[in-house]
């Protein structure tokens, strides 16, 4: 079995933490969404749209097709894959996709078959951004992570599957962006293996930046005699409540102290908002930047968002994670 890194051109990016309920899901929903519409938008003036129709176009009530052609006929790697691998499936509830579906094919298949990536790949889930393709996540793949403790190889099964799907993969990827469960078991192990870089997500709390650090010091223990280089590149920080508080106050000082120099150098300047627009994508099933608003605050609050996303996202791009 070669472990060699294959030759690919997409960035393969996964959130983690030791601590449920820090909005890593819907980070990792939302920064999908933004980084697809920039695509989108990227295709739009090679294609010589008008701003106005750009707009319409991205609406959920726009014109897919039309979309769905610009996309094609740019010819380049130009979507982006969610691959849901947290048997919770919050990142797959985001997008909208009922796990209950009658034949959807899941994360689970990547374990336990050998089915192709263009097999398992749920097309298009979010309107007015087509470019977003998603594996979901099921149920059981708890069931599936017990059955991978006597498998030989076990913690490069996923990293296989990119490999074996390289040349689909590089033909239509920019991204894969990865949800995991806050855990650090077999699944996650093979999650983190594949990934150029590992993005912790932490709410304003000790117990969550504890578990951050934890989980740093766990991986590395890990991935050592599995010979994977140092992949951990950011800690975002979410649910920040920008009202003047001593919290928020004394969490950041916690994490820039020169006493955690390792927290504070990966930490992202800009912090992702308590925001209820941010907490709308969720029950919207749809990102930031496309979500409908229908009063004057809450597009103020929205606009909040979509400012704290673009920062954070700029900044990744200049650490060289996106």
């Amino acid at each position: 079995m070669s472990q060699n890194n294959p030759i690919r051109y997409f960035k393969i990016i996964s959130s983690g933490t030791l601590k449920g309920g820090v909005g890593k899901s819907n980070f990792i929903f939302n920064t999908a969404g933004m980084l697809a519409e920039e695509i989108i938008r990227n295709v739009f003036c090679e294609a010589n749209i008008p701003d106005e129709e750009q707009n319409i176009l991205l609406l959920p009530s726009g014109d897919p097709a039309k979309l769905n052609n610009l996309l094609a006929e740019n010819g380049k790697p130009n979507r982006i894959l969610l691959v849901d691998a947290d048997p919770q499936f919050n990142l797959t509830n985001n997008v909208g996709v009922d796990v209950r579906t009658s034949g959807l094919k899941t994360t689970q298949q990547i374990f336990e078959t050998s089915m192709k990536a263009e097999e398992l790949i749920y097309k298009s889930p979010i309107p007015g951004l087509p470019n977003i393709d998603l594996i979901p996540a099921s149920l059981f793949l708890t069931k599936t992570e017990i059955s991978l403790i006597s498998r030989t190889g076990r913690e490069w099964i996923f990293y296989n599957f990119i490999r074996d799907n390289i040349d689909f993969l590089n033909q239509n990827y920019r991204y894969i962006l990865s949800d995991t469960n806050p855990n650090l078991y077999m699944i996650n192990q093979n999650i983190f293996i594949a990934s150029d870089d590992i993005i912790i997500v932490s709410d304003v709390s000790y117990n969550s930046i504890s578990g951050a650090e934890f989980f740093m010091a766990l991986w590395s223990e890990l991935k050592h005699p599995l010979q994977k280089p140092d992949n951990f590149r950011a800690i975002v920080v979410n649910k920040y409540d920008t009202r003047p508080n001593k919290r928020s106050g004394d969490f950041i000082e916690y994490c820039t102290h020169p006493d955690n120099e390792e927290i504070a150098k990966l930490l992202v300047k800009q912090y992702i908002p308590l925001n209820e627009r941010i907490a709308d994508t969720e029950t919207e099933h749809t990102p930031i930047n496309i979500l409908p608003v229908k009063t004057s605050s809450e597009k103020e609050s929205k606009n909040k968002a979509i400012a704290a996303y673009k920062s954070v996202i700029a900044e990744l791009k200049e650490r060289g994670i996106l």
